[in-house]
């Protein structure tokens, strides 16, 4: 047993079986895999979401949105409210 990518914990399964927020299954698949010196699974990184691809029937895609932080002019800087 691969105990690095095996999950013995509640994956967090939503109605439809997709993982939600939090779960322990997200990024802890693996992305390369040989058995009897054959390559059987060799996925490039743009085909997953995250670090690694997550273990399950689904990849689940984070949306990451920046941040924009407003500079204050001078003008607003001192202005009363």
């Amino acid at each position: 047993m691969d105990t690095t990518h095996t999950i013995l914990e509640n994956p967090l399964l939503d109605v439809n079986y997709r993982l939600m927020s939090g779960s322990p299954a997200i990024d802890a698949g693996t992305a390369f895999f040989t058995w009897n010196s054959e390559i059987v699974l060799d996925l490039q990184p743009d085909v997953y979401s995250g670090v690694a691809p997550d273990v399950g029937a689904y990849e689940t895609y984070q949306l990451f949105l920046p941040i924009i932080l407003k500079q204050e002019t001078e003008g607003e800087a001192n202005a009363q409210y």
